[in-house]
């Protein structure tokens, strides 16, 4: 009686782990059924949290991300290195081929970055064209905006500050050539935003991706925000309600001139001899100071 009882449980148990097993395997063929990337990573971190329910409602949210071409999902900060397709965000930066574009804070604030200023000299050497655009720090709308984030005046102005003295030496170093150098463009901006964004090769149908880092207000730790990557899926974002052409179409505004009239920016003109004229012309030009 007692072996028959072990043999039942034994039978039971195998019987639960096939289950789950076969729920898995059934999940991960729906997932590369809508996924042209081979490395669908944030699939593959839901599938393995250990209290999902794999239910109907779990197969819906897996087949709808896929469709979206989302492909990784970042909870916090320090996330953003564990995968070898993602890494520091240099690494990162250097997989673009044709255009690399960001908007948003800084882009220097943080710990380990890799080193920036020599990915941004090989992209523009290789033929890459890179639009940048930043924060203003000189006007009040962004100071009070940026105090949600717990950042002091100061460190507005200082990030503001660092960045335009790297672009600055970037732009006159003698390992950038001139062709090189009429790549690069450069924007301020004063618009009171959440998250920061790149977006890499992001008109090419196939290889397209954009990675949306986003802050949380009121919160003193920086590492708190979360991150989503998505991957440009020609069969859904032919459609201009897709998630990756709303977000490309609503980043590009930044950068595209005369496009859309609420979104200021300045032009940064780094063949100034000095980095310090260029920051106070942002300054003088800044609507505060007007």
């Amino acid at each position: 009686m007692l072996k028959d009882e072990t043999t039942l449980a034994i039978f039971t148990w195998v019987g639960g782990i096939s289950a789950c097993v076969a729920i898995i395997v059934f999940l991960f063929n729906k997932i590369k059924k809508y996924v042209s990337s081979q490395k669908i990573i944030m699939i593959r971190d839901i599938i393995m949290m250990k209290d999902i329910i794999l239910d109907n409602n779990s197969s819906r949210l897996v087949e709808e991300l896929s469709n979206e071409g989302i492909i990784n999902f970042f909870p916090y900060l320090e996330t953003y290195t564990r995968y070898d397709d993602h890494g520091t965000p240099s690494k990162y930066m250097s997989t673009a081929k044709i255009e690399l574009v960001y908007v948003g804070f800084w882009l220097i604030n943080g710990v380990g970055l890799g080193n920036i200023p020599d990915t941004l000299k090989m992209l523009l050497n290789k033929g890459v064209k890179i639009s940048m655009v930043v924060m203003n720090p000189f006007t009040v709308k962004i100071k009070e905006h940026c105090s949600k984030f717990f950042i002091l005046d100061r460190d507005v102005e200082g990030e503001f500050t660092n960045i335009i003295k790297l672009l600055h030496s970037l732009y006159h170093s003698s390992n950038v050539s001139n062709d090189a150098k009429m790549r690069l463009h450069i924007k301020v901006h004063s618009e009171p935003i959440n998250a920061s964004v790149f977006l890499i090769d992001c008109n090419d149908e196939n290889n397209g991706r954009i990675l949306l880092d986003t802050k949380i207000h009121h919160n003193k730790d920086h590492s708190y925000g979360y991150g989503l990557e998505m991957k440009n899926n020609p069969k859904i974002n032919k459609e201009a309600k897709s998630l990756y052409n709303r977000l490309k179409t609503s980043y590009l505004t930044f950068i595209e001139n005369g496009r859309n009239t609420f979104i200021k920016t300045i032009d940064i003109d780094l063949s100034a001899t000095k980095a310090e004229d260029i920051i106070e012309k942002v300054r003088l030009e800044s609507d505060d100071n007007r």
